[in-house]
């Protein structure tokens, strides 16, 4: 990381910017299976702290795209967190250890866990900072936080956009963290941040030319295969995975 604070006063100085770049360039990695496989792996035989667990309707929460459904299955031990008090009641009674608790409060559990996983939900608070110290709080040595959240620039996304005449967006979301933010909302809270994953294209491979090909005939659409194809990576990916963890002592 690099404490930019300590170079300049100057939050657009070009020289420092660019050091930042490409030291964010340096540490991006490629999700090489899709989220759940890669929470999965995170999560096995872990004890696991899952914060904002409770998706917008029980449907949904019912379903196998409920991300917290194989964090659960797959880790040692789990505990949700939520301040949606009527769908925490609803899990407690299908089974799930779960309880309420503000995530963006000085707030201790008691306990610490070896994974603390922030899916989809830090886009949705009012102070960003205070998410990732609580998640912290709670972070055994050694631990890892994992935080999912969307990117703003996926090549659909800037479509759409430009279809509606601006961003439509969760009505809950109030921010977007791109690898900047990620990498100055770490030095904030004190923590290392060297590890960030996005999904790539395929490329020019036989898998590439195979996804091109099904988005042109099952769908018509020239924008995803040409995507599939040639895309940079952050405008192909849907999703930034960010990895923190304690600084060393």
């Amino acid at each position: 990381m690099i404490n930019w604070k300590s170079k300049t006063k100057d939050p657009v100085d070009k020289e420092i910017r660019s050091e930042i770049l490409n030291y964010l360039l340096s540490i991006r990695k490629p999700l090489k299976e899709d989220y759940t496989k890669y929470v999965i792996e995170e999560c096995k035989n872990k004890k696991v702290l899952d914060i904002g667990i409770c998706e917008h309707t029980r449907k949904r929460m019912d379903s196998n795209a409920w991300k917290h459904k194989p964090i659960t299955e797959n880790a040692a031990s789990s505990l949700g967190v939520d301040i949606d008090k009527e769908s925490l009641i609803y899990l407690q009674e299908k089974g799930y250890n779960v309880k309420f608790s503000d995530a963006t409060t000085d707030e201790y559990l008691g306990e610490k866990f070896d994974i603390v996983h922030i899916g989809d939900a830090i886009e949705h608070v009012d102070n960003a900072v205070a998410m990732l110290k609580y998640a912290q709080r709670h972070l055994a040595d050694g631990g890892k936080i994992i935080v999912r959240t969307p990117n703003a620039y996926n090549f659909n996304y800037i479509h759409l956009q430009n279809k509606y005449g601006t961003s439509l967006e969760n009505m809950e979301h109030v921010a977007y963290i791109l690898p900047m933010h990620a990498h100055e909302l770490a030095l904030r809270a004190n923590l290392s941040f060297d590890n960030y994953k996005v999904i790539y294209a395929k490329g020019f491979s036989l898998a590439g030319f195979l996804h091109a090909g099904y988005f042109l005939l099952k769908y018509r659409s020239i924008r995803h295969a040409w995507a599939e194809l040639f895309a940079k990576p952050e405008r192909y990916s849907t999703i930034y995975v960010y990895e923190f963890k304690n600084q060393k002592l």
